[in-house]
């Protein structure tokens, strides 16, 4: 099973643990492994939500000495969108989620942390004492996490009037039910690529849900928009059905920015305005990592390159024109120099014929 579950890992060996077998002096006294369809065993509660964002596994060890204990869980994600997600729907603080690594309260007192595609949860009366070793091990754990940036949608949010811990992210219609039981369908267009961001925002007292749905392309986003009003009541108009939820949009290229639930137009429209999407272009935006070598390193790599090449024609010149220079020493007129066997094609556009030895 240990395997099984292990293999999901990039670059991870199919026989290694990720949990070691010890947490500073502390040793383990139980470890326990689960596959995505018995993750309840794990996770309780949380199980549905960890198997939405396709959760691939999780590994449990628990650490004791002395009477005292650490337990610490590690759920596994294809990648790190899909645990940035879940862990939105886990946290309940108000730590905003776009942070590398964060914290959060839970009904069993778990604290919380993000590392790439994982998701890790201590609980235990001896956290305070292995804080360190705590440190240690996600640091240990950031090697084998996958180094992809987290999704961007949670920075365009409004900073003012946000109710801290409400950002919720998404990548499916039955997580955006959990949090907006507005429409039950598919109607962000999930299974053509839309990602959603949402969080809720306090004017005068009042919330008021704001949703953010990034599509792959500005043409989607204008479509999508424009479908809208099959579902909705857009920008309240008039001659829209009143039995349909009043909602106000704003198109920023392939971004979609929708204000619920907001008590007045203005407030909705005021809300949308302050939606911080900024978009920068360019034709081919390179990719890079934090193991990429140096730009520098990269010329003096070019330059090697190129003097070896040079080495080479210059090695290859010399070679030919003393290959060509000894055989007509040794081979005159027979190899090279035989203008006798040499016929030339003449337009006699010129008075004085040409001669093959004038090759030579």
């Amino acid at each position: 099973m240990w395997a099984v579950l292990l293999v999901s890992v990039p670059g991870l060996a199919a026989s290694q643990e990720l949990l070691p077998a010890s947490l500073g002096d502390w040793a383990t006294s139980r470890a326990v492994a689960a596959g995505p369809q018995e993750i309840e065993k794990l996770a309780g509660e949380d199980a549905a939500i960890l198997r939405e964002y396709g959760v691939t596994g999780a590994e449990q060890r628990t650490y004791s000495r002395g009477g005292r204990t650490v337990e610490v869980t590690v759920f596994l994600f294809p990648d790190s969108t899909t645990a940035f997600g879940a862990f939105s729907f886990l946290r309940t603080d108000a730590v905003p989620a776009a942070v590398r690594t964060g914290t959060s309260g839970h009904r069993r007192k778990v604290e919380r942390a993000l590392l790439g595609n994982f998701i890790l949860d201590f609980t235990g009366d001896g956290l305070e004492e292995q804080r360190n070793a705590l440190k240690a091990l996600q640091k240990q754990l950031l090697v084998w996490a996958d180094g992809a940036p987290y999704p961007l949608l949670v920075q365009y949010l409004p900073t003012e009037g946000l109710v801290r811990g409400s950002e919720r992210f998404m990548l499916a219609a039955g997580s955006l039910a959990r949090v907006l039981p507005t429409e039950q369908s598919d109607w962000v267009g999930f299974r053509y690529g839309a990602e959603a961001q949402l969080a809720r925002f306090r004017t005068n007292g009042k919330e008021t849900a704001l949703l953010l749905i990034s599509y792959p392309t500005p043409q989607a986003a204008q479509l999508k928009q424009a479908e809208l009003g099959r579902w909705f009541n857009v920008n309240n108009a008039e001659t829209a059905p009143t039995d349909r939820p009043v909602v106000y949009v704003r198109r920023i290229l392939s971004v979609l920015a929708i204000a619920l639930e907001a008590d007045s137009a203005e407030t909705a429209k005021a809300l949308l305005e302050k939606v911080q999407y900024q978009p920068n272009f360019s034709w081919n935006e390179p990719g890079h990592r934090a193991t990429d070598q140096p730009i520098l390193y990269t010329i003096y790599h070019m330059m090697v390159g190129i003097g070896v090449l040079l080495a080479f024609a210059l090695v290859a010149g010399i070679s030919f024109g003393g290959v060509r220079i000894v055989t007509k020493y040794f081979f005159p007129g027979k190899v090279f120099d035989r203008a006798e066997t040499m016929e030339i094609l003449q337009l006699g556009l010129g008075s004085k014929p040409i001669e093959a030895k004038d090759f030579y």
